[in-house]
């Protein structure tokens, strides 16, 4: 009489043991779905910005050999004469191969003037040394072809071209001269009222990383026409290095 009620036990205890045995697998089950249901989308700074992203940013500095011929009555010293750029470049993809840039620049270019027979810019005196400096702030408007359109998450190679303005607000002249007593004066002069305020240029760049072969050439005139100055060089040509 005992065996039957104690088959009966065992066959409920069998039956808990194993409704017991689905729950927790139940549940373990639910849990791990929870765990690899992640919405990696939300991750939008690393999807956006990058070298090879939507949008990138860059601060660059450039170094230039001022090119070209001088002008009757303004003989320039090429390699004594030279430009610089500070600049903060922002860059926006638009495919694989095209991107869309503008900059905020700041901008400085100094000519020295030889001292010979023939000047007459400013003035015909002869100086120990003479020069020019302008410094300018603007911005630029490029746009960019990639090289290599399979490249990974780095700027790669890739070649420029733009547009470049600048606001003037700095264009002194500079005349060093020796003395009879040995001494040195230097003679600087500002705000002069046949400096154009503004410039303007087109630009092209060769850049493979972080270095760049760049050239410039001035369209606008550093003086104004009315006081028919002669002009000095307008190519502009050097390296530029950008920090990420």
């Amino acid at each position: 009489m005992k065996t039957p009620f104690f088959n009966h036990n065992k066959k409920s205890l069998l039956i808990c043991s194993i409704s017991v045995i689905c729950v927790l697998f139940s549940n373990i089950a639910k849990s791990q779905t929870v765990l690899l249901d992640v919405d990696q989308s939300k991750d939008t700074i690393d999807n956006k910005y990058g070298p090879n992203k939507n949008f990138y940013m860059q601060f660059t500095m450039g170094y230039f050999f001022v090119e070209g011929p001088s002008e009757i009555g303004a003989p320039v010293k090429s390699w004594s004469s030279a430009g610089n750029i500070l600049s903060f470049r922002f860059k926006h993809k638009l495919g694989s191969v095209m991107a869309l840039g503008w900059a905020l620049n700041y901008h400085r270019s100094s000519f020295s003037l030889k001292q010979e027979a023939g000047k007459y810019f400013p003035d015909s005196t002869l100086h120990k040394s003479e020069s020019y400096s302008f410094n300018g702030a603007g911005t630029e408007f490029y746009i960019r072809f990639n090289f290599d359109p399979g490249r990974g998450n780095y700027i790669g190679k890739y070649i420029d071209f733009g547009i470049s303005g600048d606001a003037i607000f700095l264009a002194p002249h500079k005349a060093e001269d020796k003395i009879s007593n040995g001494n040195i004066v230097d003679v600087r002069t500002t705000h002069l009222d046949y400096v154009n305020p503004f410039d303007y240029y087109g630009l092209i760049r060769l850049g493979k990383g972080n270095l760049l072969l760049s050239a410039s050439y001035r369209f606008s005139n550093l003086f104004k026409p009315s006081f028919s100055y002669p002009e000095f060089p307008r190519w502009m040509v050097g390296l530029e290095l950008t920090f990420d």
